[in-house]
C-alpha cells in the first residue's frame, strides 16, 4: 500500500511537471507570435508613411525620441516632388 501512495504521487508529479513544461512552451510561442505580429505592424506602418506622394518627412517616436525620416528616393528625385 505504502509503495502504490508513492507511485501515485510520483505520477502526479511528473503530469504536474510535464503540464507546466508544455504551458512554458505555450506562453513562449504565443509571446513569439505576438512580438513579431507587432513587429510587421510598425515596419508596414512606417513603409506606408514613407510612400506619401509629396515626399514630406515624418517623425517617428520612441518614448521621449523622435527621428525625422524621409524616402531616400524622394532626396535622389531633386525635384521635391514624387520619385519616379
Amino acid at each position: 500500500m505504502n509503495k502504490q501512495k508513492i507511485t501515485i504521487v510520483f505520477l502526479v508529479f511528473l503530469l504536474l511537471l510535464s503540464l507546466s513544461y508544455i504551458l512554458w512552451q505555450l506562453w513562449f510561442k504565443i509571446k513569439n507570435a505576438i512580438f513579431t505580429a507587432g513587429y510587421s505592424y510598425a515596419v508596414q506602418g512606417l513603409i506606408k508613411t514613407s510612400e506619401n506622394e509629396k515626399c514630406e518627412s515624418f517623425p517617428v517616436f520612441l518614448g521621449e525620441k523622435t527621428v525625422y525620416l524621409i524616402n531616400i528616393k524622394c532626396l535622389q528625385d531633386g525635384s521635391g516632388g514624387e520619385a519616379q
